[in-house]
């Protein structure tokens, strides 16, 4: 594995959008468990769905990490650049969670076309949501979790990197052609219906 240690941060982080993703269907689950069929296809069929969203949300992460040069990545100022790398992908997965929980709290349901609304309406809901929730302290919680995540396990993939260009390039082909492949193949209603209770 040592010529392919530049991939660990893509390893690293991909691990926790399924850890955050799994947190987060499990507090759902437990704010309305007397009102869930409970199945265990729930976190399966849940698993599975974050296991295909990690090719379409590192597709950015795999294109910098096949383009860098080796030289480049090694050095000192890539490190930093690393680091704030890495911290802002775990501080907007940690954020869409904490998103989802009270998006939930208002809505009962998870993210749907009413948060397309939110994107829409950004200034109106930006102002509604500073209103209502203490935006500051929520933010200052995230960025803190995030910079000591990344602070605790950054010897894991903040590493003197041998990955050559070849390897780089088969890894990011074979990626983008399982995302383009999903992309085409998959219907997600035939999952989506798997019970007719609604949470």
């Amino acid at each position: 594995m040592e010529n392919r240690n530049r991939y660990n941060l893509f390893y690293f982080l991909a691990s926790l959008f399924l850890i955050i993703n799994f947190i987060i269907r499990t507090v759902l689950l437990s704010l309305n468990f007397e009102n869930v069929d409970f199945s265990i296809l729930i976190f399966i069929i849940g698993f599975f769905y974050d296991f295909i969203t990690i090719f379409y949300y590192f597709i950015p992460l795999i294109l910098y990490l096949l383009i860098i040069p080796t030289r480049i990545y090694n050095s000192k100022i890539h490190k930093i650049v690393l680091h704030l790398i890495a911290g802002a992908i775990l501080f907007l997965m940690l954020f869409d969670g904490v998103s989802e929980y009270f998006f939930w709290e208002e809505f009962g349901k998870r993210f749907n076309f009413i948060a397309v609304d939110y994107l829409v309406y950004t200034h109106e809901v930006l102002h509604n949501i500073q209103e209502s929730y203490p935006l500051p302290a929520i933010l200052g919680v995230i960025f803190g979790i995030s910079l000591t995540v990344i602070f605790l396990f950054r010897k894991i993939f903040f590493i003197e990197d041998r990955t050559d260009f070849f390897y780089r390039l088969k890894f990011s082909g074979i990626f983008l052609t399982v995302t383009f492949t999903i992309f085409n193949i998959f219907d997600k209603s035939q999952f989506a219906n798997f019970s007719n209770n609604i949470f």
